[in-house]
């Protein structure tokens, strides 16, 4: 599992190191889906499903294997789930 949290609606380096995290996964040679899951989450609660929709199409793309979509996850949520999230990064980290 790969749990990167990102913002959707970022004009500047955020997409660079989403496409960056895109280009290195594109380097493993397991399928996506079959082994593993990748979650991309918002951390901004006023990101919305279809943002995340476009991110995973731009992502898709990028990747260039479509039979692996079922393995990826372009999540948003609320300020209180989004919350509970990042108030537990450090302890799923270490």
């Amino acid at each position: 599992m790969l749990l990167a949290l990102v913002y959707y609606g970022c004009p500047m380096l955020c997409n660079q190191v989403e496409l960056g995290v895109v280009g290195t996964l594109k380097m493993l040679s397991f399928t996506l889906g079959a082994t593993t899951k990748w979650f991309f989450v918002s951390f901004d609660p006023r990101e919305n499903p279809p943002m995340a929709a476009q991110k995973k199409e731009a992502a898709m793309s990028h990747f260039g294997r479509r039979d692996t979509a079922t393995g990826w996850h372009f999540l948003t949520g609320s300020t209180e789930s989004i919350d509970a999230l990042t108030s537990r990064k450090l302890s799923l980290l270490f």
